[in-house]
């Protein structure tokens, strides 16, 4: 269902627009906005509109990054 690519592209990037998304991965906005979609839908990614702009967080990623030095 999803690419390499686009896993690559979450971990990459710990928030992303559909528009980088299709740019990035070559695809059409339609293909991007249900690959963020589907990753929203299932936990992987949360939607933020700041703004006219809707970001696609990896919070997962950002919580190990911002914690990975309190052990």
């Amino acid at each position: 269902m999803y690419s390499q690519n686009l896993i690559n592209e979450l971990f990459r990037y710990p928030y992303t627009r559909i528009e980088s998304l299709r740019k990035n991965l070559g695809v059409t906005r339609p293909t991007a906005t249900k690959y963020l979609n589907q990753m929203q839908e299932k936990g992987f990614v949360s939607a933020l509109r700041a703004g006219r702009n809707l970001y696609y967080i990896n919070r997962p990623l950002c919580r190990l990054l911002t914690n990975a030095g309190e052990n």
